[in-house]
């Protein structure tokens, strides 16, 4: 993530995260519905990775360093919680198929890529792709040590 910015890592897969969950409501054959199932893995590993990084990265210089990320872990894990309790339970009792979830999953995803990746970046600046080195916290970590 250092050498392309966190924030356009984390959109870029993202949006791999869309193309996924979108070509699920289209795809028809066993085989290729579970290499989409194993493509998912790329988005999902960038999705728990990098927010924790960052969290974790900013925690470190304040005392509640615990409770940023237990916000966090409740923030991430609560929705799928509620997703798997609600939303395939209530599909199976109607005897829908899962295109309106998953499309709806996709939709959730990408507003919320597009959020995080334009609106919550340095002052709203636009510079997510930006490298540590560019944004100037390496040098300030390393004037910082001892």
């Amino acid at each position: 993530a250092d050498i392309f910015g966190e924030m356009c890592v984390f959109f870029t897969f993202e949006v791999l995260h869309v193309l996924v969950l979108l070509a699920a409501n289209v795809i028809n054959e066993h085989t290729i519905a579970i290499a989409n199932i194993a493509l998912l893995g790329a988005p999902f590993s960038a999705f728990l990775v990098i927010p924790y990084a960052l969290v974790g990265r900013a925690a470190k210089a304040t005392s509640g360093a615990g409770k940023m990320m237990a916000t966090l872990n409740l923030f991430m894990c609560l929705p799928e919680l509620l997703v798997s309790l609600i939303i395939g339970p209530t599909v199976a009792a109607l005897g829908g198929s899962m295109r309106m979830p998953m499309g709806a999953a996709a939709l959730s995803c990408i507003v919320g890529a597009g959020i995080i990746f334009f609106g919550f970046q340095d002052g709203w600046r636009g510079n997510g792709c930006q490298t540590d080195q560019q944004k100037g916290w390496a040098s300030k970590e390393v004037a910082s040590s001892p």
